[in-house]
């Protein structure tokens, strides 16, 4: 299944959670010759003391994408359970080798993330 049918797949189907993006990633790759995973390159550790993520803010990354809590949703009751939140996906959507980033948004519009460079992204939902 080429990308272009993947989105146009998700986007008719409505199917935008983080499960379905999932099962339709997996049913992709176990469909394609010659697709194969491989674990991240490692990074190394920090040294004692020193704290493990650092904070990438929106105008560095391109991930600018906001879940806000909309009190008059009329699913509002589900905030509870986050049943009404979104959910993460990441996976090399475009085969370049770089993971790319599908973010799920219960109100709003999702998001997915090409990586254009050292954790760089662009919204090709936006387009």
């Amino acid at each position: 299944m080429s990308l272009s049918s993947l989105n146009s797949l998700l986007f008719r189907s409505g199917l935008f959670g983080f499960g379905s993006l999932a099962l339709i990633c997996a049913s992709v790759s176990a469909v394609e010759p010659g697709l194969e995973s491989s674990p991240l390159a490692e990074t190394g550790r920090p040294a004692a003391g020193d704290t493990l993520f650092t904070r990438l803010e929106p105008d560095d990354t391109g991930i600018d994408l906001v879940i806000p809590i909309d009190t008059s949703h009329p699913l509002k009751r589900a905030y509870h359970s986050s049943s009404a939140c979104g959910g993460v996906a990441i996976g090399d959507v475009d085969l370049d080798g770089k993971p790319d980033v599908y973010a799920a948004s219960g109100p709003t519009a999702n998001a997915l993330y090409l990586q254009t460079g050292d954790l760089k992204f662009r919204n090709i939902a936006e387009e």
